[in-house]
Parts: structure tokens; sequence; C-alpha cells
């Protein structure tokens, strides 16, 4: 299976290798995709069709994924020969998703506060955020965003928080991307009250921005920053990402699926 992939978007390459296990030369004919979404799916390399295969001998298909619409996507890979099941075939499944606009605010499932001591006003998205005074040394509280996305890929952050009590001039965003740790810095006393862009990153399955109350300014300036709002929105392909990394992701990239099918004159095996 391919599993899901964005909608317009190419997965890596899966293989098919087809083995003789007969005793007899096994001919094969076209390989070629067929059933219900054949045009999704692009065989990238054929050493099978056309070909005589002697026993114990094999040849290969390779076939990727690039749907071209949302949901369930199946199609199968034919493969015809002079065996008695011919054609034998390969279920192919994968599924297109579609990005979507995620909002988290203080009052979603998303929102999480750390530590105690918040305040809570009557302002903001909702009617509602929380606040906390600044701090110069470690930070004390922190809260984070974190959304499951309908599909991977480049989004656009924005942030949003009332006027009221947003007085801190160093608020330090941390924004959580495939390609490391992001950090952005905005002034909320004089961008509250309307959407603040962090930029453009690119995202999995999750997205996840936190912010704590460690700005560099003393508590005893008087200033507060606030928590509100978070969305993240799927940006158009002129919009390039926006990477600074500070910390390194560690991505853990699966090795490559295979199936093999063992193809004999008189009977065949999918293993």
């Amino acid at each position: 299976a391919f599993g899901s992939k964005p909608v317009g978007t190419t997965s890596s390459s899966k293989t098919v290798t087809v083995t003789n296990d007969g005793s007899t030369r096994l001919d094969i004919g076209s390989v070629s995709l067929a059933g219900a979404h054949p045009g999704d799916y692009d065989i990238d390399s054929d050493s099978c069709s056309s070909r005589a295969l002697a026993p114990t001998a094999t040849c290969s298909v390779s076939v990727d994924f690039s749907p071209n619409a949302a949901g369930s996507r199946p199609a199968i890979l034919s493969i015809p020969s002079n065996t008695p099941s011919s054609p034998d075939t390969v279920a192919l499944a994968g599924t297109g998703t579609v990005a979507v606009t995620k909002t988290i605010d203080d009052k979603s499932g998303g929102f999480t506060k750390f530590k105690s001591g918040w305040k809570k006003q009557g302002v903001g998205w909702n009617g509602r955020s929380f606040w906390t005074p600044v701090r110069k040394g470690s930070a004390y509280r922190s809260a984070q965003w974190k959304t499951a996305l309908n599909a991977p890929g480049r989004y656009e952050v924005w942030v949003r928080y009332p006027k009221k009590r947003a007085t801190t001039k160093n608020a330090v965003y941390r924004i959580y991307t495939e390609d490391g740790l992001v950090l952005r810095k905005r002034s909320q006393k004089y961008t509250a009250g309307k959407w603040v862009r962090l930029g453009a990153f690119d995202f999995g399955n999750t997205a996840r921005v936190k912010l704590n109350d460690k700005t560099g300014e003393r508590t005893s300036t008087g200033r507060r920053i606030v928590f509100d709002v978070v969305k993240f929105v799927p940006a158009t392909p002129s919009v390039a990402a926006e990477p600074i990394v500070v910390e390194p992701a560690i991505v853990e990239v699966p090795a490559a699926e295979a199936v093999r099918l063992r193809l004999h004159p008189k009977t065949v095996t999918a293993v």
C-alpha cells in the first residue's frame, strides 16, 4: 500500500518482483495498469513486459502513486503470461488527501498549558485568552498548540492575540517543522489585535507551535505575554518555505516496501 499522499504529489516507487517458479519457460506479455483509478499510478520501470523467463529467473516492475483526487484510489497492476491464471494481478492501494486550514485556540483540544498560575481574560479568539508576566531568566509557564493535518505539506503559520495585556516586545514562538525547530520572534505590543504571519514551513502529519514566558524582559517592567490562537493555512505552490533550523529534527525514513510475485506456468503464488 502507498498510504496517504496529498493530491498532486508523487510517492516513492514500490517494486513488484516476478519469479518463474516452474520448470518451463514463462512468457510474459505487456504489463499494464487497470482497475478503478489506473491514471493515479505510473509504471516507472519495467523489465518484465515481453520477456521470456527461464526457470528461477526474475524480472521487476516499479510503480509510483500520484493521486488526482481525494479519497481511496485503488488500481491493479496486470501481468499477462502463459500461466493458467493469467492475467495475474497485484492490488494497488493509495489515498489522496487535501490540505485544509486548521485553527487551534485556547478552547480547542489541541491547546495545552503547562505549570500553574495562569491568568484568564474574557477577550481574544472565541472570547477568551490567557496571560502571564514575562521572565528574563529561565522559562516557567508555556503553552502548546498542536493539531493533526489532513495532508502533510507546506503551511503558513499565523498567530493572533488581543490588545489587552499583550505588552511584550519579544514573544518567541517555537515552530516544529519537518526540517527542525524554527524560532520566530514577534512584538505582541505592536501587532496585537490582528493576524500575524510567522512564515511558511513544511510539516508532516502533525503541526505544533509552542510559546513560553521567557522573553528576556525583566518581570519588573510589568510587561505581559498573551496566549490565544494559532492557525495553519495551506500554502500555495509559489510560497517558499522559510526555515531557520535551530535544532535538527530526527526523521526516520522507512525502508522501501516491495511485493514479490512467484509465477509458475501451471500455478501462481503471491508472496
